[in-house]
C-alpha cells in the first residue's frame, strides 16, 4: 500500500504548490487523503461508500480534513462547482465506472485548467491480470453465483471484486477519453504492475 500511495502523491508532489488544493476521489479507507494531507495539501476525500467515508473520518479525523460522500450512480456527481481543485487523485476506482467516460468528464469539470489528474486503473498486460480474465468471465456467470457461497470471506471479497471491477481497457483506451474530456496525457507508466499510473494535465 505504501508504494501506492507514493505513486500518486509524488507526481503532486512534483507538479503542484504546498497548499494546493486536492480531491481524492473514491478515497475509501483515508490513506491516500491523509497522505496527500501530510505532503502539504489542502485535501478533501469523496467517496460514496458511507461505511468507507465513516472508515476515513475516523482516519483522518485529528487532520479535520473533509471527507464528502456522494450517490452511487453510473456518473458520481462531485457537490463542487467548476475548477475547485488544482489536483485531483483517482486511485483504482475508474475501473468500476459504469460511464468512465461521463466520469471523467466529471472530474474534468472540478478540475481547474492546468489542472493535475493522478489515475491508476488496471494494466491488462500484467501476468496477474491476464490470469483474472477468465475468472472475471466466471464471476459474472450462474457457475459464479453458485460458487459464492462456497468461499471463505477472503475469496467472497475477492471474486466480487472480480464481478464489479469492470474497466480493464488498454493504455490507448484511457488516453482517447482523456483527451475526449479536455485533457492532455503528461506521464503513463506501468513498470510491469498490476496498476498503471497515468498523469493528465487539464487542457488550457
Amino acid at each position: 500500500m505504501r508504494h501506492r500511495i507514493d505513486r500518486c502523491v509524488t507526481p503532486l508532489r512534483d507538479r503542484l504548490r504546498p497548499g494546493s488544493r486536492v480531491l481524492d476521489f473514491g478515497c475509501g479507507t483515508g490513506q491516500i487523503t491523509l497522505a496527500l494531507h501530510q505532503a502539504g495539501f489542502d485535501v478533501c476525500g469523496f467517496d460514496t461508500s458511507l461505511g468507507m467515508v465513516g472508515v476515513a473520518r475516523k482516519l483522518c479525523g485529528e487532520s479535520k480534513i473533509q471527507i464528502v460522500t456522494g450517490e452511487a450512480k453510473a456518473v458520481s456527481a462531485i457537490p463542487f462547482p467548476d475548477g475547485s481543485f488544482g489536483g485531483i487523485v483517482a486511485s483504482s476506482v475508474l475501473e468500476y465506472a459504469r460511464d468512465p467516460l461521463a466520469q471523467l468528464a466529471e472530474l474534468a469539470r472540478v478540475l481547474e485548467l492546468d489542472g493535475v489528474l493522478v489515475m491508476t486503473v488496471p494494466n491488462p498486460l500484467n501476468g496477474r491480470r491476464k490470469l483474472e480474465r477468465p475468472l472475471r468471465s466466471a464471476a459474472g456467470s450462474f457457475l459464479g453465483a453458485s460458487i459464492l457461497p462456497l468461499l471463505n470471506r477472503k475469496g467472497k471479497a475477492y471474486w466480487e471484486y472480480l464481478t464489479f471491477s469492470l474497466n480493464h481497457f488498454p493504455l490507448r483506451t484511457w488516453l482517447d477519453m482523456l483527451e475526449q474530456t479536455g485533457m492532455r496525457l503528461d506521464q503513463a507508466s506501468d513498470d510491469g504492475l498490476p496498476l498503471t499510473l497515468i498523469v493528465a494535465l487539464k487542457k488550457l
